[in-house]
């Protein structure tokens, strides 16, 4: 009789054991859950709250060396006269390219930054040519008057073609719609890149 009793207090205390183990490993799961909330929500609160600086403005764009910003097509013809003894000569140069403007992130000059509303104060440079494609197996040459006189050679040609490219690149910034234009699209592009950072809400030109 005793033996039965000795079971049965035994086997009580057993279950009494086991249902304080899983309640035990039950508090602990609920109290790790509690702390990952905790680090995710600081994280988030973290991020909401990123700091720029001056300093992180200016490597954002000094991490090259130039920004591309407008790209044109172009076709241009030239007419080349050259006076001799059999009349005046005259030869036509058609040439197709393309130019391509941007900035040099060197000349752009990050005036302050507005740390608590996000806002960057910004003066940038002229527009630049980052390059001139003026392909020369696509040239044309045409003897357009001066019959009695001989084509120009591959010489007058070269030397024709290279006064073109030289005026083309003159043009181009003495061209006050164009540079208007990449003006505009200079702004676009910066204010692009830095707004891709937390923590940039506007960009400001002055």
């Amino acid at each position: 009789m005793i033996k039965i009793q000795y079971l049965k207090f035994l086997l009580r205390a057993l279950i009494l054991i086991a249902a304080l183990f899983i309640a035990i490993n039950a508090i602990r799961g609920n109290s790790n859950q509690e702390s990952t909330k905790i680090v995710e929500q600081h994280e988030e609160v973290k991020e909401d709250h990123y700091i720029i600086t001056k300093e992180f403005i200016v490597s954002k764009l000094t991490s090259r060396s130039q920004l591309v910003s407008m790209e044109q097509d172009f076709i241009k013809s030239y007419t080349d006269v050259d006076k001799g003894l059999l009349g005046d000569r005259y030869t036509e140069l058609t040439v197709k390219g393309k130019y391509i403007l941007g900035l040099e992130t060197k000349d752009i000059e990050v005036k302050r930054v507005d740390e608590e509303q996000g806002i960057i104060y910004l003066k940038l440079g002229k527009p630049t040519l980052i390059s001139l494609e003026t392909p020369y197996d696509q040239v044309e040459f045409d003897k357009t008057k001066g019959w009695l006189r001989l084509a120009a050679n591959e010489d007058e040609e070269a030397k024709f073609y290279k006064s073109v490219v030289k005026d083309i690149r003159k043009r181009i910034l003495s061209d006050d719609e164009v540079v208007k234009q990449a003006e505009i699209h200079n702004k676009e592009v910066v204010e692009d890149l830095l707004k891709m950072s937390p923590g940039v809400k506007s960009v400001i030109f002055e």
